[in-house]
């Protein structure tokens, strides 16, 4: 008899089965904006293929990954470099926006998903 998977809590660190999806920047075009204050922007060129419950930025591996609510994992697919480092950190969410090319107008209102900073990820 198949063994039930536990739920996936929100926060939770992910298994090392959890499924992968592919990234972000390989589905569409994506920019990365943060600012001094801790503001973290992702602006993407089309809808999301599913949602996500929180955004996980891994400092060791300079990567932004999305959790989405089937307990599935996506990457931003680009490294996040040094220079963002110190507003990525002191972030507390993510807001995702979609930009339409053809009108240069963003469209409908931001996501808003929480982000968790996660340390030392190469020990575990």
């Amino acid at each position: 008899m198949a063994q039930k998977k536990k739920p996936l809590e929100k926060f939770d660190k992910l298994s090392a089965d959890t499924p992968i999806l592919p990234s972000i920047s390989s589905l569409m075009e994506v920019e990365l904006v943060t600012n001094p204050e801790g503001g973290v922007l992702v602006i993407i060129t089309r809808a999301l293929p599913s949602p996500y419950w929180w955004a996980e930025y891994d400092i060791d591996l300079q990567q932004l990954y999305f959790v989405t609510v089937h307990g599935q994992l996506q990457g931003l697919g680009m490294k996040i470099h040094d220079v963002f480092e110190k507003r990525m950190i002191n972030a507390k969410d993510v807001k995702i926006v979609r930009f339409e090319k053809n009108t240069g107008k963003m469209i409908g209102i931001p996501y808003i998903i929480p982000l968790v900073v996660r340390k030392h990820t190469l020990k575990d």
